[in-house]
C-alpha cells in the first residue's frame, strides 16, 4: 500500500503497518519519538507528507 502525501491516516490504517505496529506508534508518541502527528479532539491523525518525511529522514544508506 502506498502512503499518499495529502491524505490523513489514523494509527490503525493498514498503510501505517509499513512503518510500525499501532502499539509502537502509541509508545513513540508517549516518548516524543516517531513521525509528527495531529490531534483532532481525542483522535490521532498522521499526515501522509509527515510520514514520508519521517521515513526519508530515517533512511540508512550503506556503502557498497
Amino acid at each position: 500500500m502506498k502512503i499518499e502525501a495529502e491524505r490523513y491516516y489514523r494509527p490503525s490504517a493498514p498503510e501505517l503497518r509499513q512503518i510500525a505496529a499501532e502499539q509502537t506508534l502509541a509508545a513513540w508518541r508517549h516518548k516524543g519519538r516517531g513521525p509528527a502527528y495531529t490531534m483532532s479532539g481525542a483522535r490521532v491523525l498522521y499526515k501522509g507528507a509527515d510520514l514520508l518525511a519521517w521515513l526519508d529522514a530515517n533512511r540508512v544508506v550503506t556503502e557498497g
